[in-house]
């Protein structure tokens, strides 16, 4: 699924903290050099979406039925298809099972 979805947004990911790419003094450096200031709380459903956007996967969909000429918003029932079932994997059948 993932390299489908890579196929379409032709994502790029920069990773410059990458912990390979740094030496051993960088890390503790960054580590010491870190303070948390305010942490909150998100729903699951604004993570999945922060992923979503970050991806680039609501755009695509949105240039995509953009382009097609429709009217209904498909990128937003997706995204509710895929945060429904990231928030409760298990399917209608399964739970009859």
């Amino acid at each position: 699924m993932l390299l489908s979805i890579a196929r379409v947004c032709e994502p790029t990911i920069e990773d410059s903290t990458s912990p390979l790419e740094q030496s051993q003094q960088q890390k503790k450096k960054w580590a010491e050099d870190l303070k948390l200031v305010q942490s909150r709380e998100m729903g699951t459903v604004a993570v999945i979406e922060a992923f979503w956007e970050r991806l680039g996967i609501g755009e695509t969909l949105r240039r995509i039925v953009k382009k097609a000429g429709c009217l209904v918003l498909y990128e937003r029932a997706l995204l509710a298809m895929v945060a429904s079932r990231v928030c409760q994997p298990e399917s209608k059948l399964g739970v009859w099972a």
